[in-house]
């Protein structure tokens, strides 16, 4: 807060000590938020990390519903690039 009765004298080590001192009350205080957010915010992230935990059996359930999806594809891109190879070798 801005003393406005001391406004046109020069620095004055009793108000500069007092500045310093809110400054440094502010800053302890921001530092202090700051942390227990912090905190707060690893405390979240490891329960979303131990719910969302994946076992042995949900990684072999992904990878095999992926190839159901991809196999087809990738088939069909072999069995074009064959035909393809094959009419330009025989043309």
């Amino acid at each position: 807060m801005i003393d406005l009765l001391h406004l046109g004298q020069g620095p004055r080590p009793d108000l500069m000590q007092r500045d310093l001192e809110q400054q440094q009350e502010v800053h302890r205080r921001v530092a202090a938020d700051a942390s227990k957010h912090h905190l707060a915010t690893l405390a979240a992230k490891d329960k979303v990390a131990e719910e969302t935990k994946a076992d042995h059996k949900d990684i072999v359930a992904m990878i095999l519903a992926l190839f159901r999806v991809l196999l087809p594809w990738i088939l069909g891109a072999i069995a074009i690039f064959f035909v393809v190879i094959f009419l330009i070798t025989r043309i």
